[in-house]
C-alpha cells in the first residue's frame, strides 16, 4: 500500500492538510508492528532455571516502557524485585533509548530480515552517560508532551498547541497508549492544520544513521505552489549535508519500515507518517 502511494507523490502540490491526507496510509502507520523477542541476560538472574522468552507484537508507534508491565510479570519470578525499577533494554550490546518509538530504533539499529527482533533485558549497570533514566509512565507522558509542544513550535510557532484544553493533551496521550485513533485524530488533526489562517511553517524532521544521534532541521512550507526547499527528501538529505553527494544513490530512506522514494514530497510523508509525538523521524541507511 505505502510504495503504490510513494509512486504518485513526485508532482504533488503543497495543498491544505485533509486533502493530503490518505486515511489508509495513516491506518497502516498506526498499526505497525514489530515482532520482538525479549530475553534475560543470564548473569542476572536470581534462580538456576533460564526463563523462556517474552514474545510481543510490539506497536512500531510505541514506546517499549509502555511494556514494562508485560516484560515484569514475565519475568518477575526470575529476577529479584528491587531490581525491576532499574530495568533498561539493549540490542548487541547495544543500549536502546526509550525515548524514541520502537519503530524507529528498529529502523535504526535491526536488520529488516530480523524476525524476531532479538532484545535483552537488563537489571544490571544502568549506563547513565548513554541512557536517560525512566522509572515511571508520567516520564513517558512527559516526554510525548513535550515533543508535541516542541513540534507545535516549528509547525505554528505554537499557537495552535498552546490554546489547546489540558483535556485535549491528556487525549492524545490516552488514545495513544490505549490505540484508539480515531480519538486521537480528532485531537491531533488540529495540530496538523494548514490551512491560510493557521499554516505550517515548516516541518518537524529528524534524520538518523546507524545511531541514536540525529540531525533536526526544519523545513519550510508554503500553501503557495511556488516551490520551497526543502520540498522533497532527495533536498532534505542535500541540504542538511547528512549524505555526501556521491553516496545518495547508495543510500535508503526509511520511515515506519519502508524505503521512501528520493523525489517524495515531504509535506505529504510529514502528515501521512509522521509518528504520534509529531515528528516526522527518517533513518538514513547504505543499500
Amino acid at each position: 500500500l505505502f510504495e503504490k502511494c510513494f509512486c504518485l507523490l513526485s508532482y504533488v502540490i503543497i495543498s491544505k492538510t485533509n486533502e493530503m491526507q490518505d486515511s489508509a496510509v495513516m491506518k497502516e502507520v498506526w498499526e505497525g508492528r514489530v515482532p520482538v523477542s525479549f530475553s534475560v541476560n543470564p548473569r542476572e538472574i536470581a534462580c538456576i532455571e533460564f526463563p523462556k522468552r517474552l514474545f510481543l507484537f510490539a506497536p512500531r508507534i510505541s514506546y517499549f516502557p509502555l511494556a514494562a508491565e508485560k516484560i515484569y510479570k514475565h519475568f518477575a519470578s526470575y529476577i529479584d524485585d528491587d531490581r525491576f525499577n532499574e530495568i533498561w533494554l539493549e540490542y548487541n550490546g547495544i543500549p536502546l533509548p526509550w525515548q524514541y518509538p520502537i519503530g524507529l530504533l528498529y529502523d535504526i539499529y535491526a536488520d529488516d530480515a530480523v524476525h524476531p527482533w532479538n532484545i535483552t533485558v537488563r537489571v544490571k549497570d544502568f549506563p547513565q552517560e548513554e541512557l536517560l533514566s525512566c522509572k515511571s509512565l508520567n516520564i513517558v507522558e512527559a516526554h510525548f508532551n513535550h515533543m508535541l509542544k516542541q513540534a507545535g513550535v516549528v509547525k505554528h510557532q505554537g499557537h495552535i498547541i498552546e490554546k489547546m484544553q489540558k483535556h485535549e493533551i491528556k487525549q492524545l496521550w490516552n488514545s495513544f497508549v490505549n490505540s484508539r485513533f480515531d480519538q486521537f485524530w480528532a485531537v491531533n488533526l488540529k495540530l496538523m492544520e494548514n490551512s491560510q489562517s493557521h499554516p505550517i511553517k515548516a516541518l518537524p524532521v529528524r534524520l538518523y544513521k546507524n545511531d541514536h544521534k540525529f540531525v533536526q532541521r526544519l523545513c519550510p512550507v508554503t500553501v503557495s505552489t511556488q516551490p520551497v526547499r526543502p520540498s522533497t527528501v532527495l533536498d532534505l538529505i542535500q541540504i542538511t549535508n547528512f549524505v555526501a553527494e556521491n553516496e545518495i544513490e547508495k543510500t535508503n530512506f526509511i520511515c515506519h519500515g519502508v524505503v521512501v522514494p528520493h523525489d517524495t514530497q515531504l509535506i505529504w510523508l510529514y502528515i501521512n507518517l509522521s509518528y504520534p509525538d509529531n515528528f516526522l523521524h527518517i533513518v538514513v541507511r547504505s543499500k
